[in-house]
């Protein structure tokens, strides 16, 4: 027996419910690719989610004409785009299993055991919340495109290690963890929804791992390298800001958040974006200061930050490190 066979061959007379989200926005091609990647699934009992996000009226035909006689295969169908974190939302509250699979679609699964390999970890262990894949790049094979974790984990050989968050394009996720924990928040749209859930998992006890034969194979990037826009900087300028102060920054924090999204900004000629991002963070925290939920699902204890401050490798990082991790150069579109 494998090492992957000893995750999965649990009980394969009854296999565990899953379900898995895609979204879809005028790719249909990608979406579909992405489709049977889910239906090839085994040893689970899968059910395939798919949100479109206002499609056109071709790129919609086209998807329907694919899932039309799948009965495994359930597409929602909205009339606009209403961005990453509120159509993952929409799509993981469509189902009732207790495990989400989320899946970008341009992506697909390295292999057809992988979703069970990440359901028998999460049967296995009560403590975890959810389960980050590695993203690996189609036409290189390289990681580092999508690497969001300790750079010292990237060339190991260690077969899992705890992180503080995961990414969209392939992960997994327990339901009850989800569901306590509030979803994603829609306001983010796109960037940074991810550490915001997990962060609020992590606050309700759980803890989240990254395990190395978990994977998704990820459409190639242009030299291999997630490029930056006036949009994408303006989203992580905003996001960030946001995030920070719902989990305790403060106004202090929030300056400092300013400062170094201004100074990077103007280093990369994307002063624009950064207005933008600093205007419309501002605008969400107070919003956040103002509304009525619950906002103790954002209050770390110092034993968390702690915890998430060692997991990242980020404890001891003196003041120079930081600016210059800060004050990068972005890839150019």
């Amino acid at each position: 027996m494998t090492q992957h066979q000893s995750h999965v061959l649990r009980n394969p007379e009854r296999p565990v419910h899953v379900d898995i989200i895609i979204l879809d926005w005028n790719r249909p091609d990608s979406t579909i690719a992405a489709i049977r990647s889910a239906l090839e699934q085994s040893s689970v009992q899968r059910t395939v989610w798919v949100v479109d996000q206002g499609s056109t009226r071709a790129n919609r035909a086209k998807l329907a004409a694919f899932c039309n006689g799948r009965p495994d295969v359930h597409v929602h169908w909205l009339g606009r785009n209403v961005g990453v974190a509120e159509g993952r939302n929409i799509a993981s509250r469509l189902g009732s299993a207790p495990y989400i699979i989320g899946l970008d679609n341009d992506a697909l699964f390295s292999d057809s055991e992988c979703v069970a390999r990440a359901v028998a970890r999460l049967e296995g262990a009560p403590q975890l919340g959810g389960l980050a894949f590695r993203i690996v790049d189609a036409g290189t094979g390289s990681e580092e495109p999508y690497w969001d974790y300790p750079a010292a984990h990237l060339h190991t050989q260690q077969p899992w290690f705890e992180v503080t968050r995961f990414l969209g394009g392939g992960h997994a996720l327990r339901r009850a963890a989800f569901e306590r924990a509030g979803g994603y928040d829609a306001e983010l749209f796109f960037g940074g929804e991810e550490r915001d859930l997990a962060w609020r998992i992590l606050n309700l006890g759980y803890r989240l791992r990254l395990y190395r034969d978990l994977s998704v194979i990820h459409a190639s990037t242009p030299n291999s390298k997630i490029r930056w826009s006036e949009d994408r900087y303006y989203f992580l300028v905003r996001n960030s800001l946001y995030i920070n102060h719902k989990f305790g920054a403060g106004a202090t924090g929030f300056l400092r958040g300013v400062v170094s999204f201004g100074l990077r900004g103007l280093r990369n000629g994307l002063c624009k974006a950064t207005l933008r991002g600093i205007g419309e963070g501002l605008a969400l925290s107070l919003g956040f200061n103002l509304s009525r939920q619950d906002h103790s699902r954002y209050e770390l204890s110092p034993e968390l930050q702690r915890y998430i401050a060692d997991t990242d490798q980020k404890t001891g990082e003196t003041s120079l490190q930081k600016l210059r991790r800060q004050l990068s150069v972005l890839p150019k579109v």
